[in-house]
């Protein structure tokens, strides 16, 4: 097998596990896909395609590609990768990396063989914390179309989940404050 989906953990933990993956097998030549701003697009799957057209420097040990969230692969970007993935160009080991198995299309997942890291811990930085917090006491104040607006500007999966992890933790703050008499939100 070549094509590997790995899921779980965080983006991070992804990352070196394709890495370490690669040292195992003795590969030094990887080419890296980082996570996009937004969508992988066909124009980064075609030039990637081109550049594996080329022999790798160590022909016998190949070389590796990583491309961070596959999840993210528009319909055309996915379907232009599918015979790369059945047939990787050369000796080519295609690690892709996803939150979960269920992001990634189906056509994708099914060309790969699945590794799962596991769940991973949600962190969120004090920045993070205030912003959800305004968010939570505005959604309170609001009204029922003031929150049906909100809800469709919140885009992709990954954004709806950091969104629903800040709210988790400013509804328990302020349960928190709440109860000890330091804010008063309606609940």
């Amino acid at each position: 097998m070549h094509a590997y989906l790995i899921t779980g953990g965080g983006l991070e933990e992804r990352t070196a596990w394709a890495e370490n993956f690669f040292k195992s097998q003795g590969i030094t030549e990887i080419v890296r896909i980082t996570r996009p701003k937004k969508n992988h697009l066909i124009k980064t799957v075609r030039e990637l395609i081109h550049a594996l057209l080329f022999s790798p420097i160590n022909p016998e040990r190949g070389r590796g590609v990583i491309m961070e969230d596959a999840n993210l692969l528009t319909t055309e970007a996915a379907n232009s990768f599918l015979k790369t993935l059945e047939e990787p160009i050369g000796n080519t080991f295609l690690l892709l990396t996803a939150p979960n198995r269920e992001s990634v299309l189906p056509t994708i997942a099914s060309r790969t063989m699945h590794i799962d890291l596991g769940t991973t811990q949600f962190k969120i930085d004090d920045e993070e914390k205030e912003e959800a917090e305004a968010t939570f006491v505005k959604l309170t104040k609001a009204g029922v179309g003031e929150r049906l607006e909100f809800v469709d500007r919140i885009g992709k999966r990954e954004e709806a989940l950091d969104f629903c992890i800040g709210q988790i933790f400013a509804v328990r703050e302020a349960l928190r404050n709440k109860i000890h008499g330091q804010v008063q939100i309606p609940l």
